[in-house]
């Protein structure tokens, strides 16, 4: 994965990156600290205070952080991915797992946000808890799940939501993990009721805009067409 996005490293500033935007959203929290006032991308500040304990311990700056984060970040993935086949395979088979983790790789190139962003780190948290779902049976690893899906939940906003209909599927057919899912549920409904009560008025000029915007210009290109030649 290091090598496939390596790219991003030195081209971080170009319009189809995310790191630029991480890179100045590192230098914001510096001053603002978890003020979603600021940004609203701090809202879930997980990310952003990472990297901030981190660069005030090792005295780091924004760009060598995102190498050292990027690294991680693409070494726990391909980890927790050989980790999660090796378990859902049979022993004697285990080179699958070896096969699968360039494989997976290759196949989501154009589509996984692998950079120094949250999302990547919300990644890393997603993968984790696949592979404690193989543990529940002992009650510290469920209490350790519900730890790393609460971080997750103010890491990034939609990978616990694929988490919990991936989670609600497997509880279907298994009653041991109705409990779990419940709660988690009741986590991430909370946060979301929270965000949305206190910055309502927010979000909603915010979808006033966005249908003004398209409807305004879905309707322009519907004007444009019927004209004659």
């Amino acid at each position: 994965p290091i090598i496939l996005y390596a790219y991003t490293l030195y081209f971080s500033y170009i319009p189809s990156s995310d790191s630029g935007s991480a890179k100045a959203m590192f230098e914001i929290f510096h001053y603002t600290g978890i003020n979603p006032s600021v940004e609203p991308y701090f809202h879930y500040p997980i990310f952003f205070t990472l990297n901030e304990v981190t660069s005030q311990i090792l005295g780091f700056n924004a760009n060598n952080l995102a190498i050292i984060f990027f690294t991680l970040f693409g070494f726990l993935i391909a980890l927790y991915i050989y980790l999660f086949i090796f378990k859902t395979t049979e022993n004697d088979t285990h080179q699958i797992a070896f096969l699968a983790i360039p494989i997976y790789f290759i196949a989501t190139y154009p589509y996984l946000n692998y950079q120094w962003v949250p999302q990547t780190l919300a990644l890393v948290f997603f993968l984790m808890l696949l592979i404690l779902l193989f543990n529940q049976k002992k009650p510290e690893y469920k209490f350790l799940s519900i730890i790393i899906f609460t971080i997750l939940v103010f890491t990034h906003l939609f990978i616990p939501a694929i988490y919990l209909i991936f989670l609600g599927i497997y509880a279907i057919k298994k009653k041991e993990f109705r409990n779990m899912f419940l709660l988690m549920g009741c986590i991430y409904t909370t946060v979301l009721i929270y965000y949305t009560t206190f910055y309502l008025p927010t979000i909603i000029e915010a979808f006033k805009e966005s249908i003004y915007g398209f409807g305004k210009e879905y309707a322009i290109k519907i004007s444009k067409s019927l004209l004659e030649p």
